[in-house]
């Protein structure tokens, strides 16, 4: 719809550009609304509705007499995304302080414009791809844990728990050996 509203806005403009062809102020302001809605205000809708399936989705979850509830709202889950980026970005800073220590023992000398500075060493390469598997490697498990701490937090559940129904075991027991794979439950599996 916004391209379709866009080609006369854009027809008109480029009519009265000016006489050097440079493209009015109007115009780029149309573009530069168009990047914002693009790569703001889309994903944002996205995640509004993410966020209200999710509850949903919860919500209609059931097991037994156990019901359940997920609280999170968009801001929550801004807040997640943001903070997930900052630790992706101080991973990506933590990476560049010894890539650059590099680069500045070597000092840049055999390298020209335009020309790769891995192309004749290829140890600096593979180490520079071990300082960023390390430093983002690092960071990893801390993103998988504040989503699930995010995800716990957010997480509700009520209704009574039915203590003997949950501890009875349909398993058969074994009639030889001495007990112990029963003992740790294989019967179970």
């Amino acid at each position: 719809g916004l391209a379709i509203v866009m080609v006369p806005i854009v027809m008109a403009a480029g009519a009265t550009a000016g006489a050097d062809g440079s493209p009015p102020i109007a115009l780029i302001g149309i573009g530069i609304g168009a990047v914002i809605a693009f790569y703001l205000l889309i994903p944002l809708a996205a995640l509004i509705y993410y966020a209200a399936y999710m509850r949903e989705v919860v919500s209609t979850l059931e097991l037994s007499t156990l019901e359940f509830d997920f609280t999170a709202r968009t801001k929550d889950w801004v807040k997640l995304f943001l903070g997930n980026f900052a630790l992706w970005l101080i991973a990506g800073a933590a990476s560049a302080i010894p890539i650059a220590a590099f680069g500045l023992f070597n000092q840049f000398a055999e390298v020209a414009p335009g020309e790769n500075a891995m192309m004749n060493n290829p140890i600096a390469f593979i180490a520079f791809a071990v300082v960023i598997a390390i430093a983002f490697g690092m960071v990893a498990p801390f993103i998988r844990f504040r989503t699930w701490a995010f995800m716990v937090r957010h997480l509700e559940a009520g209704g009574e728990v039915n203590l003997a129904s949950l501890t009875q075991s349909e398993t058969k027991e074994l009639k030889q050996g001495e007990g112990l794979l029963d003992a740790f439950d294989m019967g179970a599996m």
